[in-house]
């Protein structure tokens, strides 16, 4: 149905409406007997005079609710929505309408801004987010973060080098902001404390900035000492800049800097240098400490601070609570390095072990023989502690499987635990019927050949495929997956989605009335024995978290107490190295993304964890700043698996609160997340020494 708005303004003698001055457009509607939940609004302005694909939105509704209700459509995202208003046309749901299926539309409202879309919607609603927790887990609560600080407070004097250059200013910042070259204000922290477990990795930022130009630094940094002489592993890298990262020059590749060299500072802007350390299994416990010395191209010292280490009474295991599987492209690694006669698996190798440094997993092993185990050397990692996942058939293989797989399983089923850490990934977010039934074939196939397989099909959409929503993507392969693997957006329910209208929601109504809501439905799954993963790529959208470059860098780290929150087991990524436009660059830009006629949101960097080495004299991968968060997320996650183990969930979930609330309500503050995450390490040490 088209609604000519032009026609109607003319009719009723009234001025056209300008697109730019509105920001939301809704209808008021009933819905009668409809199956899908979705409703497809194309808009036209300005130069578009007529629906097309590159002018269209898309928004929930309830198909339970028989009265009338409001449909919302955030226009702030849209390109085109721009000049005048020519009119709409209703796409009442996105899938063939049945017999007695009906909406009825009784009016059109435009908001200019969230406020006025609020008046409109919200009258009578209840915060669905409200969170309501026993008193007593919250007097519990506020007594375990009040447990005593055992790290000695941090001593921020500034330090004089030998030869201080006032020119030049040095400060420290967390390693979870991601600061912009355009920013130099000094955050006064002339010195910083790194806090981490045994078995653990934690970094600062170290800003250097020139009030006029300097060349040929050099910057080095003495190992991690305590009064012992132990040491901590000590790592020293440097920013590479990406510009226009939305509008920001961002750092997002960390190379390491190598003996000598030398780095030139424009005037005015700052540059971001990040000192890590790793403690070990059997690191003693206590305070470390490293120097950083800057130099001028003469040798003299001109800036010099000093960083300590604090590593609690605890470890983290090898193997992590939170299990991953990202794709590790073999075809990418050696094209970008222009190793076309192979090297036995080397650079692969090089690859593989720097993931695995930073507790990630890649879907397929170093030596792997697409199913068949003919390389000895892939035992090593079989046996690693930290693989928790892998693809017994290698990513992309699908063919000859009636040989792989019980080759496969007559390997693998040597030892249980080699099983228990194979995973399946056969078909990739199915989109109709025919997918979901190629699932329910591997499946089959699976049964047969690999008792107690593990299977998993990320999702990020979900239909309805019967008139009584009954049946939809999930139960159509309930008996096959039983690893279920989805976008965190299904965890909205639609009184949430309805509440903030921010939030991507794919369930429907019915669904959640007939089947349970998408948590209550995974529950069961994980209670009956399946695995729940979760997984994100360049969508969602904010306020809903992924891991792009422009995000700010704590909320990649919050993504992972969200993930406790809800009771997700693992985590998936799809690619660490999506290297757009190989043959430019190999691959070291900022991969910019966008959609045909849509403003690009959140798009930069994604599937990039991992830069090619090429470029920095590596043979191997150099890490990126967001690989170092989501494998600080991952330890995150470990902590508060142990707060749960001493605790309860109950407990976990209240201190979580402290943090996150829900997908769209998080606190960024990054002195607040450092509390928090100091408090955890504090709570488990005291714990665990007054258990022994």
């Amino acid at each position: 149905i088209f609604f000519n708005a032009g026609n109607y303004c003319t009719a009723k003698k009234i001025a056209k409406f300008k697109a730019d001055d509105y920001r939301y457009v809704i209808l008021r509607v009933k819905a009668e007997n409809c199956s899908a939940a979705k409703f497809e609004l194309f808009y036209c302005a300005g130069a578009v005079s007529g629906a097309t694909g590159e002018c269209v939105l898309q928004s929930s509704f309830d198909n339970v609710d028989p009265d009338w209700q409001y449909i919302v459509f955030d226009m702030n995202g849209a390109a085109k929505w721009t000049g005048v208003i020519h009119g709409f046309r209703f796409d009442y749901q996105l899938s063939a309408s049945a017999a007695g299926e009906a909406m009825y539309i009784s009016h059109m409202y435009f908001a200019k801004n969230e406020e006025e879309m609020k008046q409109v919607t919200q009258k009578g609603l209840k915060d669905p987010f409200e969170v309501v927790t026993d008193p007593e887990v919250e007097q519990k609560v506020e007594d375990l973060l009040a447990t005593p600080d055992s790290a000695p407070a941090l001593d921020n004097t500034k330090l004089d080098a030998a030869s201080e250059d006032a020119n030049l200013d040095l400060w420290f910042n967390h390693a979870y902001i991601n600061n912009p070259a355009e920013d130099i204000t000094s955050t006064g922290w002339n010195a910083y404390q790194l806090r981490l477990a045994k078995n653990e990795s934690e970094g600062t930022h170290m800003f250097l900035v020139s009030k006029t130009g300097h060349n040929g630094l050099t910057v080095s940094v003495t190992p991690f000492k305590n009064a012992n002489g132990d040491e901590l592993g000590t790592e020293l890298m440097y920013g590479y800049y990406f510009d226009d990262v939305d509008g920001k020059t961002l750092v997002d590749p960390i190379p390491w800097v190598k003996d000598g060299q030398t780095f030139d500072l424009a005037e005015g802007r700052s540059y971001m240098y990040i000192i890590k350390a790793t403690s070990y299994l059997d690191t003693p416990a206590g305070i470390y400490t490293a120097t950083v010395t800057v130099k001028d191209a003469s040798g003299n010292e001109i800036k010099k601070a000093t960083v300590s280490a604090y590593v609690w009474n605890f470890a983290l295991p090898e193997e992590t609570s939170c299990k991953t599987q990202m794709d590790l492209s073999w075809y990418n690694i050696y094209y970008s390095h222009e190793c076309w006669d192979g090297d036995d698996s080397l650079l692969y190798k090089n690859y593989y072990d720097l993931l695995l440094n930073n507790r990630v997993c890649a879907y397929t092993l170093p030596y792997n023989k697409d199913g068949y185990f003919t390389d000895s050397r892939i035992v090593e990692y079989l046996d690693n502690p930290r693989v928790t996942a892998f693809n017994p058939l290698g990513w992309g293989v699908r063919e000859n499987l009636e040989s792989r797989v019980p080759a496969a399983y007559a390997f693998l089923s040597q030892k249980q635990e080699w099983l228990d850490k194979s995973y399946f990934y056969l078909v990739d977010e199915p989109l109709n019927q025919g997918h979901l039934d190629q699932i329910n074939q591997y499946g089959a196939l699976l049964k047969e050949h690999f008792p107690g397989y593990k299977m998993m099909a990320p999702e990020h959409v979900n239909y309805v495929w019967d008139k009584d929503s009954t049946v939809d993507n999930f139960s159509y392969v309930k008996d096959s997956i039983n690893v279920w693997c989805f976008k965190p957006y299904f965890f909205t329910t639609y009184e949430q989605a309805k509440y903030d209208r921010r939030l991507t929601y794919w369930m429907t109504p019915k669904l959640e009335a007939n089947l349970g809501t998408f948590a209550e439905r995974m529950a069961k799954e994980q209670a009956e024995g399946d695995e729940l993963w979760w997984y994100v790529t360049r969508r969602p959208e904010n306020p809903e978290i992924t891991l792009l470059m422009e995000t700010e860098a704590v909320r990649h780290r919050i993504l992972f107490w969200q993930q406790k929150l809800y009771n997700v087991d693992s985590f998936l990524y799809y690619l660490v190295n999506d290297w757009y436009e190989m043959g430019e660059n190999n691959g070291l830009n900022k991969k910019y993304e966008h959609t045909a006629g849509m403003d690009a949101f959140d798009c930069y960097g994604n599937g990039v964890l991992l830069y090619c080495g090429q470029d920095f004299d590596v043979y191997g991968g150099v890490e990126s700043i967001r690989l170092e968060t989501v494998r600080d997320g991952i330890e995150d996650f470990e902590y508060l698996t142990m707060i749960t183990e001493l605790y309860g969930k109950d407990v976990t979930d209240a201190i979580i609160h402290r943090l996150t609330t829900s997908l769209s309500n998080y606190n960024t503050d990054t002195d607040n997340f450092t509390d928090l995450r100091i408090a955890l390490g504090n709570i488990i040490e005291a714990t665990l020494a007054e258990q022994a």
